[in-house]
């Protein structure tokens, strides 16, 4: 996993089992996922991972060679990201490609 900060970090995951997240800021953090699968891009987010705690995100079977996480934090603000760009929105959301994220309300 590239970019992983040292404040959400993965514990322990494997390229075929969920993807923990541990938070150990003092802040309540949302974190965002992009991979790639079978149709192509696939962006998803929020999970919202509580201060010094631990949450388990894409539970799924994982098979891509990359998975990019963006977090941000709600308390003091600042974000955790990486050189990739990742189309996201406020409020939850998934949605399939990074092609025109402003002209798709991304």
């Amino acid at each position: 996993m590239r970019h992983c900060p040292d404040a959400v970090s993965f514990a322990g995951a494997s390229p075929a089992g969920p993807i923990p997240s541990v938070n150990n800021t003092g802040s309540r953090v949302a974190i965002a996922s992009e991979y790639r699968d079978k149709e192509g891009w696939l962006t998803e987010g929020w999970w919202n991972v509580s201060a010094r705690s631990c949450e388990t995100i894409l539970r799924a079977q994982l098979s891509a060679r990359y998975y990019y996480l963006y977090a941000v934090d709600y308390d003091q603000g600042g974000e955790w990201s990486g050189k990739s760009f990742m189309c996201t929105r406020e409020k939850e959301f998934t949605h399939r490609g990074f092609d025109n994220c402003l002209a798709r309300g991304l």
